[in-house]
């Protein structure tokens, strides 16, 4: 069974068992309350808790708690609850009088297994404990960077890690974000016994950089096989990466006209140089097979990648390549190749960047790829019926996010008046 549930909801959600037995009063007869049969069943039988440790069988814990020799007949079914687990909560429960046992009750967050005498029967049974999705929106403001920003509102690395992904081709999270910049997020998540379980999926997304938003949303076109579309439909995925790494700055940009620091002269530039630390990973910028692997010249150890019959990449200046990267090797876009050093003619770590198009160098910063694909005209009109409500979810949880931070904004101005008239 399955449940969809606000997060908030579950958060507030106490659960208490309790036996419940009906009040019924008749001319000349009342059936017992509860508390009354509680009390009496307390006084017939003893209850006898144990938590599950690494190495314990359910021989090892009936022997330990004294309740081997007076309850043989339970040892033929025991092997029923053999699958115990550390962390287990065991409750066994012994007629005073005989000590007898009458049931054994195994706890775990998937399931709870009752053994348990029926006359002069055992009987075993499994009650497997319901999983709850779990949706909630998070909005939050940049701070200082994302990844920061995103762990103050409560969203988890791995999130944090899946929206740098999804917007990867359109954003570049180095350069492009601003304080003030604003992301909202709609997740949705499995729970049980009040335990999440796995990680957290982007349902939806909404990046607000520089004044323009940019949303993404998960659809499937096939059963289990999803991914990230916009708002018509295209593929958030794109051809090639926004940049081949992690970078500090931009040192040299796509130029004819560059003063070579080392050689002296003026001299064409058609590349790019991204200044960061040695050791910097670089990612392959799409599929493709490597071409060429080792030491050319002023480049130092240098990498060249054929992407398709019309666009190759290189990649100058390396500190060493990746384990096993081999020319014929094929490689897939975001797939590590090497990392940054100051190898050939370089006065500091850098990579020198370069993109090819039928063999010309191009400027990549100022080139807008094709989507990888779109969603089939047969499925539009479910998917934007889908958008639709993610849209209101987004929109609502980007409300709620600024009207609290607008009155925590005036709650402390008025703070800070007060503070300044008792002065």
């Amino acid at each position: 069974m399955v449940a969809v549930v606000s997060a908030r909801f579950l958060r507030r959600l106490l659960v208490l068992t309790v036996f419940v037995f009906p009040v019924l009063t008749v001319t000349g007869f009342c059936y017992p309350d509860r508390f009354e049969y509680l009390h009496d069943y307390r006084q017939k039988y003893e209850t006898l808790n144990y938590r599950v440790k690494r190495g314990d069988t359910i021989w090892d814990i009936l022997k330990a708690l004294g309740l081997m020799e007076t309850n043989r007949e339970f040892l033929n079914f025991c092997k029923r609850l053999s699958g115990i687990r550390p962390g287990d909560n065991l409750i066994f429960y012994v007629r005073k009088s005989t000590g007898e046992l009458e049931k054994i009750e195994r706890l775990n967050h998937s399931s709870d297994s009752i053994l348990k005498r029926v006359g002069e029967r055992l009987v075993f049974y499994e009650v497997e404990k319901p999983v709850v999705v779990v949706r909630e929106v998070i909005a939050g403001e940049i701070e200082d960077n994302l990844y920061n920003s995103s762990i103050r509102q409560g969203i988890s690395p791995s999130v944090v890690l899946d929206l740098s992904d999804i917007f990867a081709s359109d954003i570049d999270f180095n350069t492009d974000l601003r304080r003030g910049d604003r992301f909202v997020v709609y997740l949705e998540r499995y729970a049980r016994s009040g335990k999440y379980l796995g990680k957290p999926k982007v349902l939806a997304a909404r990046m607000v950089v520089r004044g323009k938003k940019y949303e993404a949303f998960y659809f499937e076109t096939k059963k289990g096989h999803g991914s990230y579309y916009d708002t018509d439909g295209n593929s958030m995925e794109r051809l090639f990466l926004k940049a081949p790494l992690q970078y500090r700055r931009i040192s040299s940009y796509f130029t004819e006209r560059r003063f070579h620091p080392i050689l002296k002269i003026y001299r064409p530039h058609h590349g790019i140089d991204y200044a960061a630390p040695i050791g910097t990973p670089i990612s392959a910028l799409g599929d493709g097979v490597v071409e060429f692997v080792g030491w050319r010249g002023g480049f130092g150890r240098f990498i060249v990648i054929r992407h398709n019959k019309i666009y190759k990449t290189s990649y100058g200046h390396l500190s060493r390549f990746a384990r096993g990267l081999r020319v014929g090797k094929r490689v897939k876009k975001g797939q590590v190749i090497g990392y940054v050093g100051a190898s050939g003619l370089a006065t500091g770590p850098h990579l020198d960047f370069r993109f090819y198009k039928n063999g010309k160098p191009i400027n990549y910063l100022k080139t807008r790829w094709p989507h990888a694909h779109s969603i089939p005209k047969s499925m539009l009109a479910v998917y934007r019926e889908i958008c639709q409500r993610y849209v209101s979810m987004l929109d609502n949880g980007e409300k709620r996010f600024f009207a609290k931070s607008a009155s925590k904004r005036c709650s402390q101005a008025s703070s800070s008046s007060t503070a300044q008239k008792a002065l």
